[in-house]
């Protein structure tokens, strides 16, 4: 009978080694949104506020870099959305923002 089932593992894979699983590779999706208000801004970065009536105020930066897509008119005060990644350091850096006024 053990033979019977050995049989049937090495049929099963005849080589007999052992399949290790394949790590995925760490995939970065940017499907986090902010919307907001600009209220700073310099040559690398933006800090949009939320306001929300009922609710204390929530204020975010976002780095900007060569692959930050914008469309519009960064300037303050503007309302923005902004889709952004959550780096390993905490850091969010804009992927695309939308100037919406």
């Amino acid at each position: 009978m053990a033979a019977l089932v050995v049989g049937a593992l090495i049929a099963a894979n005849p080589s007999g080694a052992q399949e290790t699983p394949v790590p995925a590779p760490k995939v970065t999706t940017a499907n986090e949104i902010f919307s907001g208000t600009i209220r700073e801004m310099g040559p690398d970065f933006v800090l949009v506020e939320r306001k929300v009536a009922g609710k204390e105020t929530v204020t975010q930066r976002f780095t900007l870099d060569a692959q930050t897509r914008v469309e519009g008119v960064l300037k303050l005060r503007a309302r923005v959305t902004v889709q952004f990644q959550s780096g390993d350091d905490e850091t969010m850096t804009a992927v695309h923002i939308i100037v919406r006024s």
